[in-house]
Order: C-alpha cells, then structure tokens, then sequence
C-alpha cells in the first residue's frame, strides 16, 4: 500500500517554524488530498538542530532514518522547500534520486506534489532553476577570476605573504604569525646566525608550515622580504627581485 511520510525541520530552538506548525500544514494536506488518493498516513519525521546547508537531506538523523524504510510509490510531504533544502546540490541530488526510485515529493508551499501532472510541471521549473542557478554561479566565478588574473590581485586561495584569508570576515587580513616568523629568518639572516636557505630547510624539517600548508621555500621568503620592504601591501604588489638582492638574501 501507498504510504506519506511526513518530514519537517529546524535548524535552532528560536525558528518561528515550529515542527507542530509543519506538521500541521502537512497533515492538513494529507486529510484533503492523499488520504483520498488511497495513502496510509505513517508518521513524521523530524530533525531538529540540524543545518540543511551544511548536511545533506541523506546525512541527518530523521532524513537517514525516512530512506531507511521508504519505498517505491511512496510519498513525503514538507511544508516549506526550506526545510527540506537549503543547499543547491543537496536539493538536485535528492530529487534526482526520488526521481529514479519512483518515490514521489510534495512540497506545499511552492504547490509541487510529483504525483500529479502540475506537480511534475513545478519540479520540472525547479529543476531548471536548479540548472540555472549553477551556470550563473559558475560565470559569475569565472568573471571574477577573470578580472582578478587582469588586475593581479591575489585571491583566497594564494594570499599575498604577510597576509591570509579571514574566512568569517572574507577578506585578507594581517597575518602577524607569518610576519612575527619572517622577522625571525631576517634577523638570524642578518645576525649570520643561519641563512634564508638553511632556515628554510630546518623549518621543513620541522614540519612548520605557513597556515596555507605549504612549506617556507626560498623563493617565497625572498619574495616576503619585498613585500615587507613596500610596508605589506594587501594587493601582494611586489616589484622583480634583482639577482643582487638575491645574492644579499
């Protein structure tokens, strides 16, 4: 026999959408439309406290637990497509699967219930939304990266030395450890206590590394000492390291 599960979802106690809230709506849904359709009623599902950003419909506890004993010609119902995702690859993975499995989605408020025809027409449209939303995304990524190559500002990924990605802030900020560390190699490069190269090596051995995971080379010491020399400048301008200065490296 058809069978409607019921899923519904928050993420924090403070949401004003409480789970008897959703389950009401659905179980409001299922009395007027699937109960007349030959659908046994079984229960809801509910996840509390858990992100639907950052886990995936699979991943959490009562969305783990309605796979587990859903089946072809089954259907679940949800009150808001924000309880049910928030993550773009989470929402086409999850219906793709739906879909290959014959298990049937209502979802209430964008009216999409893939049992029928306007339900299949509604998944469709959010499908291309889904499509469209990628590509957008990746121009967008490309333009500026694009830009970025053009004006040869550093990104995330290779922040320029004596500064790293804040990812909270999203943006480059000091990075007094490096700065404190690069100190150190010019003062003993000074001192004749150890050269650049020898410091470098010890400092593989070691296994003290940049917050990047790379390794302090050579090169990027030399190229350190430049930016340095130019105050740190957040664009990571440095001008061509001259063999000479090399030399006095």
């Amino acid at each position: 026999m058809k069978t409607a599960y019921i899923y519904s979802r928050v993420s924090t106690t403070q949401q004003n959408l409480s789970p008897e809230w959703q389950a009401a709506i659905c179980q409001n849904y299922y009395d007027a439309s699937l109960a007349q359709r030959g659908y046994a009623f079984s229960g809801v599902f509910h996840d509390h406290g858990e992100s639907a950003f950052s886990v995936a419909w699979k991943d959490r506890a009562a969305g783990r637990e309605l796979c587990d004993v859903i089946k072809p010609g089954d259907i679940i119902v949800v009150a808001k497509l924000c309880r049910a995702f928030r993550n773009l690859r989470d929402r086409e993975n999850t219906m793709h699967f739906l879909t290959q499995v014959g298990i049937d989605l209502c979802i209430l408020d964008v009216g999409m219930d893939t049992t029928t025809a306007a339900g299949k027409f509604a998944a469709g449209i959010i499908a291309l939304q889904c499509q469209w939303e990628s590509d957008l995304k990746s121009e967008r990524q490309k333009a500026a990266h694009l830009i970025r190559r053009q004006r040869k500002t550093p990104g995330r990924r290779h922040p320029p030395p004596g500064w790293k990605w804040d990812k909270l802030a999203e943006e480059l900020v000091p990075d007094l450890r490096d700065r404190k560390l690069l100190e150190l190699i010019y003062q003993w490069r000074a001192n004749r206590v150890r050269s650049i190269r020898d410091t470098c090596r010890w400092l593989t051995e070691e296994g003290i590394r940049r917050d990047s995971g790379a390794t302090y080379n050579v090169q990027w010491v030399q190229r350190a000492w430049m930016s340095r020399q130019k105050g740190w400048p957040q664009d990571g301008a440095t001008s061509r390291v001259s063999g000479a200065i090399l030399k006095s490296l």
